[in-house]
């Protein structure tokens, strides 16, 4: 839970650089809860090398409602030419009811 919080709260104070330090120590968190705080917050400010790591490591959370929320937090940060393989991810993600909703609406 401490880890969770100080990652949060050193967000927006560190260099490129440490964010990569950051992310490592967030990958770490045993807890899916915690883990799941601490990629929330950090998503914001991770630099576009890490966004797909973080979706990556977003998209293994078993839990669907968690795991709904990282992704939520780190779609408005992902580059344009992201957002198709992203969308995928999200689709993907859903229980399989969720997923025929949506295919039923692109047909």
């Amino acid at each position: 839970m401490l880890i969770a919080a100080a990652l949060a709260a050193l967000g927006p104070h560190l260099a490129t650089t440490q964010f990569f330090d950051a992310f490592t120590a967030a990958k770490a968190i045993r807890d899916e809860e915690e883990r799941t705080k601490a990629l929330t917050e950090l998503a914001r400010y991770l630099p576009a090398e890490l966004l797909s790591d973080a979706v990556v490591l977003a998209r293994a959370i078993r839990d669907e409602h968690t795991r709904a929320k990282v992704l939520a937090a780190l779609a408005p940060h992902l580059p344009p030419e992201g957002a198709a393989i992203f969308a995928g991810f999200v689709v993907s993600s859903l229980p399989a009811e969720a997923q025929q909703r949506c295919a039923d609406r692109i047909e």
